[in-house]
C-alpha cells in the first residue's frame, strides 16, 4: 500500500514539473516575440528599413510562437498575455506603417 502511494505521489509531482518546464516555454515564447517587437521599435529608421525583409519573417515566426504558446495559459495569467501579445501587435503595426510608406 505504501509503495502504491508513493508511486501515486511520484507521479503527481512529475506531471506538475512537467507543466512548469511548458508554462516556462511558452512564457519565453510571448517574452520573446515583446522584446523583439521593442528591438524592432528602437533601432533607427535606416536599419529598419534596411532589414525590413528579415524583419518581416522573423516577426511572422516570432508572432506564431507567441500565439501558440496562449493554450498553455489559462485565466487571468492568459488575459495578461493576450494584452502583452496585442500591445506588441499595436507597436510593430506602426513600425510597418512607417517603414511601407517609404519605400512606395
Amino acid at each position: 500500500m505504501k509503495k502504491l502511494l508513493y508511486v501515486i505521489l511520484l507521479a503527481g509531482i512529475i506531471i506538475v514539473s512537467c507543466q512548469s518546464k511548458e508554462e516556462k516555454s511558452a512564457q519565453g515564447a510571448i517574452d520573446r516575440y515583446v522584446i523583439f517587437v521593442d528591438s524592432v521599435n528602437k533601432a533607427k529608421f535606416d536599419k529598419r528599413r534596411e532589414r525590413w525583409d528579415f524583419i518581416q519573417m522573423e516577426h511572422l515566426r516570432k508572432k506564431n510562437d507567441a500565439d501558440a504558446a496562449l493554450k498553455m495559459f489559462k485565466g487571468k495569467d492568459k488575459i495578461k498575455q493576450i494584452e502583452r501579445i496585442k500591445m506588441s501587435d499595436s507597436k510593430y503595426e506602426g513600425v510597418r506603417v512607417s517603414v511601407e510608406s517609404i519605400q512606395m
